[in-house]
């Protein structure tokens, strides 16, 4: 068995090489894939990626609003909770690579695993937060 954070750490990798290499304008042109409507497994891996890190980037946002709002145990707490939930997030979608493993589209099951996850957790922890505004 892989180790999970390998993976992921190749995940993000190719997210962060596609985006650092987006924000050079003559590399844009010629490497950002389509991500309306993707036409290759490479570009549908590093779209499948962008797409993860912005639920990701989301999620932190949210996370952080619902700190601040939070009692110092209530903080404590949800440090606890969210550190769980990552290792099960990234256990759940490693398990569903697993059965791509050595193929291509191996990081677009991953990482579409990892943002449909990390949405769903978004969503309740702005709930969370509207509970709290009430």
């Amino acid at each position: 068995m892989k180790n999970s954070n390998s993976i992921l750490s190749k995940i993000i990798i190719v997210s962060v090489l596609a985006v650092q290499g987006f924000s050079n304008p003559v590399l844009a042109q010629d490497q950002q894939p389509n991500c309306t409507n993707p036409m290759t497994q490479t570009d549908m891996n590093i779209c499948s990626g962008i797409a993860y890190e912005k639920a990701d980037k989301k999620l932190n946002q949210v996370y952080k609003q619902l700190q601040s709002k939070s009692s110092k145990s209530e903080q404590a707490q949800l440090v606890k909770v969210q550190q769980i939930w990552i290792k099960f997030r990234d256990a759940v979608c490693n398990y569903e690579g697993m059965g791509y493993e050595g193929g291509t589209i191996q990081p677009l099951i991953i990482a579409t695993c990892l943002e449909q996850y990390t949405i769903q957790r978004t969503n309740e922890l702005s709930q969370d937060l509207n509970n709290m505004s009430r």
